[in-house]
């Protein structure tokens, strides 16, 4: 599975925080040297076909959630299977929500990938991943 289109973005801050991997003064100043800019779609696409063509099997878009419409377009360019990367910024944005009352948590997940699913993604990477069967069994809508 490649990195095939890996934004440059805010969303990745839990993550970072966790492991201790935020750029620093001493060393990495940021990661736009082989992240794409949140703005470039171009680069997206030309940056996960030039992996389908290096050989990967699967290509993934990530952070996600933000990033439905180069799934799309994505999936109009490649056979290959796209999984959607759901980063932890984007878990934690639900969760805290959730916790603080403002919606379901379990339906914004499922909410959420849904938009992925309907976007193009064959496969989604999500943080709640373990609670997904569980939830989905108990959908009433």
């Amino acid at each position: 599975m490649s990195y095939a289109a890996k934004f440059s973005s805010q969303f990745y801050g839990p993550f970072r925080d966790a492991c201790h991997s935020a750029p620093n003064t001493k060393g990495l100043q940021n990661r736009k040297t082989y992240q794409i800019s949140p703005l470039n779609m171009n680069d997206a696409i030309s940056s996960a076909l030039r992996d389908e063509k290096e050989g990967a099997d699967i290509l993934m878009v990530k952070p996600a959630a933000l990033y439905t419409d180069v799934i799309a377009q994505l999936k109009q360019y490649t056979l290959k299977p796209l999984a959607a990367y759901h980063v932890s910024g984007e878990y934690a944005a639900i969760e805290s929500m959730a916790a603080q009352g403002l919606l379901n948590r379990e339906a914004a997940h499922i909410e959420t990938w849904a938009a992925l699913s309907r976007s193009g993604a064959d496969i989604i990477i999500s943080y709640a991943a373990p609670f997904a069967k569980e939830w989905i069994e108990q959908i009433e809508y």
